[in-house]
């Protein structure tokens, strides 16, 4: 496949296709939702116990450098 228009029409009709990296962090301590708020997009402290949001991680810049989903325990 040369160029990116005939790419683009290929994953059209096709099946597209992209590696997941994926990874399971627990974060705990006492300012464990204070430091997690600054780190990505959404209100985590929103979050209660067993409910989830899906957010993105940022750089200090708000540079995206990952999505994510963040689960609330107790």
């Amino acid at each position: 496949m040369g160029d990116s228009i005939e790419q683009a029409g290929w994953l059209r009709e096709s099946v597209g296709v992209r590696a997941l990296d994926a990874a399971i962090l627990r974060i705990v301590g006492p300012d464990r939702w204070t430091w997690l708020q600054g780190q990505v997009t959404n209100d985590v402290h929103a979050i209660g116990p067993g409910q989830s949001t899906y957010t993105f991680v940022v750089d200090v810049r708000g540079k995206i450098l990952a999505d994510a989903f963040v689960l609330g325990r107790e």
